[in-house]
């Protein structure tokens, strides 16, 4: 009976230690098939228009050859965002067995700076993207009426009077969104309280400070739709509940330091020729901002496993 009982026990300590053994071999096997062969045999590059897609993965660090596990993607997208200031974000995908995918997104040009007579480009959030050539064109509008510390590519925009940038943000993001950027010739932000901006050589518009600012471009795209090709003047909408227009065929459009423009009287009250648009908006109502974006949109990166 003893010895029966000894049998047993030595069988489940055999099938004991050859179920150890059988494990160990599969888990060598898997980390065999993942070090031997699944290695990098293609890099993908999709999203981009301002780069090659060859200088993307030399930058990445990426060769052929090497191991899809053992490449930490979050080391290759800071690499690459760190050499390159026009991409915003990159996604960074295996896709097994043998390829890697860089998906970009791309930073949009909102406007230009200058700085000791160099320009400079920067998208809606305020981060520089390039210092233009002398000769460049640009059909983005210029921002005036703000000091620039020692500005560099790939950096946020760096102001001696930092309340201006979050001012500069919303108001290129609201231009940009309601698809205005490429009308508009400059941007005015030396007073926070009476910002304005120039629209093509016929309109100088008030906007005020930025409170409620989409409702105040909307009222904008709703007067410069009434008017006619050969309208000039000033368009005041900085009271957000009404629009007015006041013609002005010899308006001075530039840059100088201005008087904030005054409020005019309806035009049955003045008698002046006048348009005006109106729009009942609630005591209560939040400010509201279309299209604003979070301020850390530069350093965005996202990387999927």
């Amino acid at each position: 009976m003893a010895a029966k009982k000894r049998r047993r026990r030595r069988r489940k300590s055999s099938g004991f230690f050859l179920s150890v053994i059988t494990f160990c071999i599969v888990i060598a096997a898997i980390i065999t098939s993942v070090t031997v062969f699944l290695k990098v045999a293609e890099v993908q590059v999709t999203g981009t228009t301002r780069y090659d897609a060859a200088d993307i993965i030399a930058t990445s660090g990426i060769e052929t050859g090497d191991n899809m596990f053992m490449i930490n993607k979050f080391d290759v997208a800071e690499r690459i965002l760190d050499k390159y200031p026009y991409i915003e974000q990159i996604k960074i995908r295996r896709k097994l067995p043998d390829t890697f995918t860089f998906e970009i997104t791309e930073r949009v040009p909102a406007a230009y700076i200058e700085n000791q007579g160099n320009r400079w480009l920067i998208d809606n959030n305020a981060y520089i993207l390039e210092m233009l050539t002398p000769e460049a064109k640009v059909t983005v509008p210029k921002v005036s009426g703000c000091v620039v510390k020692t500005p560099y590519a790939g950096s946020m925009l760096d102001l001696e009077n930092p309340d201006q940038l979050p001012v500069i943000k919303e108001v290129l993001t609201a231009l940009r969104y309601a698809d205005m950027g490429q009308n508009i010739v400059r941007v005015e932000v030396e007073k926070l309280y009476d910002i304005n901006i120039i629209y093509g050589d016929r309109f100088l518009v008030a906007l005020g400070d930025t409170t409620k600012l989409s409702k105040k471009i909307e009222m904008l795209r709703a007067v410069i739709a009434e008017l006619t090709d050969f309208d000039k003047g000033t368009i005041n909408v900085s009271a957000v509940k009404e629009a007015r227009f006041k013609p002005n065929a010899s308006i001075d459009l530039s840059e100088k330091p201005r008087p904030a423009p005054q409020n005019t009287e309806p035009a049955g009250d003045t008698g002046s020729e006048e348009s005006t648009a109106t729009e009942e908006v609630a005591p209560d109502e939040e400010e509201t901002s279309d299209g604003e974006k979070a301020e850390d949109t530069d350093d965005k990166t996202e990387s999927e496993n």
